[in-house]
């Protein structure tokens, strides 16, 4: 299933909802039974556990700073065989990629994969080229996928930026939920807060994160928390949202010579753009 949208400023209100409700309604994808639907919001480290595979450049902790979350280690990753369903769901991302040329941006078929996330039979995974960033979302057992392509350049708009997000509901509880984005280069680990006390640690790799949510979340209070090498909290961004909670204010964003990167809103003060890698 691929869903791409203008972010809602770019539409007239309510207008945004009437597409991606058009759009929803018009795929023909297995869907699980009962009320749970397909939604995908964004045109959005392997915790040592039953189910779940990731790619990773470090062995980092899985814990949230100043709570007794229990010392989760996480897998690391560099290089060798990947494991079947991850190599299906990567093939079928870059499938999707090429043979989608209608939609935009367009992006080349050399990819490189950096990054990766399996949990209980679920994939998600993160390539990037020079100047994009492709994330899918597969659950095999539901029978769908989700694939967003964006244009990115070396500067962000704070230090984490959510590229895509899924969820099996659009608001309230939902029992399962995925995310993936870049993280600038001050970023050493993100966390998904689930809105009901529960916490997954992501993936981060190659200034990119991943995350999908062990157990059930409140969607509208997912929280992502972005943490330095120090363990010091630098970012909040709302997990059903592509901006951050401190940057929601800010409509631009400028690189250290002044010019504008991010946005270009007439007399709005901008904020300084982060690093991506």
């Amino acid at each position: 299933m691929i869903v791409e949208l203008p972010e809602s400023r770019d539409l007239p209100s309510g207008r945004q909802e009437r597409m991606r409700a058009g759009l929803l309604a018009a795929i023909d994808t297995p869907r699980r039974s009962g009320r749970h639907r397909r939604v995908v919001r964004f045109a959005a480290a392997a915790v040592v556990a039953a189910g779940v595979t990731a790619g990773a450049v470090a062995v980092v902790p899985a814990f949230l700073p100043g709570r007794d979350n229990g010392p989760a280690a996480a897998l690391a990753y560099a290089g060798g065989a990947i494991a079947p369903e991850i190599q299906r769901a990567a093939d079928q991302c870059i499938e999707d990629n090429r043979v989608h040329t209608d939609l935009e941006p367009a992006l080349p078929d050399d990819l490189r994969l950096a990054n990766l996330v399996s949990r209980n039979g679920n994939v998600a995974v993160v390539f990037t080229t020079e100047g994009g960033a492709l994330y899918c979302f597969n659950e095999p057992g539901n029978g769908s996928r989700s694939m967003t392509r964006r244009v990115v350049s070396n500067w962000m708009p704070g230090a984490i930026e959510i590229g895509g997000a899924t969820s099996m509901e659009a608001h309230g509880t939902s029992d399962y939920f995925a995310t993936a984005g870049r993280v600038s280069s001050r970023v050493a680990r993100v966390v998904l807060d689930h809105g009901n006390g529960r916490q997954t640690a992501a993936n981060v790799a190659d200034g990119t994160f991943v995350v999908i949510a062990d157990g059930d979340v409140e969607v509208d209070e997912t929280v992502l928390v972005a943490y330095d090498s120090a363990g010091t909290e630098i970012a909040r961004s709302q997990g059903w949202s592509r901006r951050g909670l401190s940057e929601q204010s800010a409509d631009c964003y400028v690189d250290p010579t002044g010019a504008v990167v991010w946005g270009s809103t007439p007399g709005t003060v901008c904020r300084d753009a982060e690093a991506w890698r």
